[in-house]
């Protein structure tokens, strides 16, 4: 057996696992614009930034739903590379929204939760294409230990919480 279906013998089992971990981040978005609020009262303040980071939110979950999910080694690599893109971005376009005063250290927790699962990504890909099965389970781990969703949920943006799938799945 050549390398590369070593590794794909290694990975194929195992290659819908980071589907999971991914598609809750997934949702955290592309586009947003006008991130400041001017309103007087907190409750609309929280009001506003819940509804445009879950504006964030959906559009990463329609984006997510047209990824296509992986068959092979070459396709999980490809749906990494491009889970990686888009989950960064995201957390970019995240960071332009503006929490109340009362949610910026929560808000602030699950950015780095979002640049973690990135991050991860970034390994979760290395890790496959240099067959490093070890590597690729760790990661995994690292993944399923990311709080993100949970910190979503706390902030009351229920539409980042949420787990969608790719095309496929």
């Amino acid at each position: 057996m050549n390398r590369v279906s070593d590794r794909h013998a290694v990975y194929s089992r195992d290659v819908r696992l980071p589907l999971r971990f991914i598609s809750p981040l997934l949702l955290a978005g592309v586009v947003v614009a006008g991130c400041g609020s001017s309103a007087s009262s907190s409750q609309t303040t929280q009001a506003k930034f819940v509804e445009r980071a879950n504006a964030i939110c959906t559009k990463a979950t329609q984006l997510g739903h047209q990824l296509h999910a992986p068959k092979g080694l070459t396709e999980t690599i490809s749906f990494l590379e491009e889970a990686r893109a888009l989950v960064a971005r995201t957390g970019q376009e995240l960071q332009a929204v503006s929490p109340p005063a009362s949610s910026r250290a929560a808000y602030r927790r699950f950015l780095a939760a979002v640049t973690r699962e990135a991050h991860s990504l970034s390994e979760l890909t290395s890790a496959v294409r240099a067959g490093d099965k070890a590597r690729y389970q760790a990661t995994t781990r690292k993944m399923e230990a990311n709080t993100a969703n949970r910190q979503a949920t706390a902030l009351g943006l229920g539409d980042c919480a949420e787990t969608t799938k790719p095309q496929g799945k």
